[in-house]
This record gives structure tokens, C-alpha cells and sequence, in this order.
């Protein structure tokens, strides 16, 4: 049988670049999406649909309680460039990370949200700059 992963054991770390990253508190949710781009690569004289894999685009979704003094939170800026490191096992030796490289992401979105019956929540959308590196701790 399987060991599912929870996510409550999950920790990301973020910090505008050229600093240390630190743990982003109130994170609730991620989700980290990866996608290529499709190039025609289709021939005249054929029928069929021939493709070669183009870009790739990597980006990163979060969203949470809004605390205006968490300095992590804080670094989150429209516009902005961070470094950022995401476990989704947590930081316990052995589980796996993943990191921006040396251009980080681009902070593409950032919302609060809130209510007369509920708390206030943050989401933030990053596009990550070039690749990503996947570790072990």
C-alpha cells in the first residue's frame, strides 16, 4: 500500500531576492503547475498531427490567512522577484523540495479577501523564471 503525502506537513519559504527565505505563514493551499508549449511540426503531403515539445512554463498558485506582519507574506509584491522553496513533505530529512534557480519568480498576482463572518485570506500567483531545482533534505 501506498504512503499518501499530507499536506498539512507542507512548508514554503519565500523571500524577495538576495535575502535568506524564511517560512510564508498562514499558507493553507499550493499548487504548483508545470506545462509545455506545442510546436506544429506537422509536414504537407500528411494527414496526421506531428508535434515537438516547445517551452516550458512553470507557476505557482497559493492562498491562506492574510497576516499583515508576517514578513514572508510581506515579500509577496506584484511585480516583485522571489526566491522560493516549497516542501510539500515538510522539512524532515529525506523529503523533497523544490527551489527557483538563480531568476526566481516573477510575483504575478496578489488578492486579499475577506468578510463580515469570516477571516481574511490571501492568494498570490508566482511565474517562475527558468527552471526549478528539485532537492532532498
Amino acid at each position: 500500500m501506498t504512503t499518501a503525502t499530507r499536506g498539512c506537513t507542507g512548508v514554503f519559504k519565500a523571500v524577495t531576492q538576495g535575502g535568506s527565505v524564511a517560512t510564508v505563514g498562514g499558507v493553507q493551499e499550493w499548487t504548483l503547475s508545470e506545462e509545455s508549449e506545442e510546436i506544429d511540426a506537422s509536414e504537407l503531403g500528411t494527414c496526421e498531427k506531428a508535434t515537438e515539445p516547445g517551452a516550458t512554463t512553470r507557476s505557482l498558485s497559493l492562498s491562506g490567512f492574510w497576516n499583515a506582519a508576517d514578513a514572508g507574506q510581506s515579500d509577496l509584491v506584484v511585480g516583485s522577484t522571489v526566491d522560493f522553496e516549497l516542501y510539500p513533505e515538510g522539512t524532515v530529512a529525506g523529503s523533497t523540495y523544490y527551489s527557483t534557480t538563480a531568476k526566481g519568480a516573477t510575483v504575478s498576482s496578489v488578492e486579499k479577501s475577506g468578510g463580515v463572518d469570516s477571516l481574511v485570506t490571501f492568494s498570490a500567483s508566482l511565474t517562475i523564471n527558468g527552471g526549478m531545482t528539485t532537492s532532498t533534505v
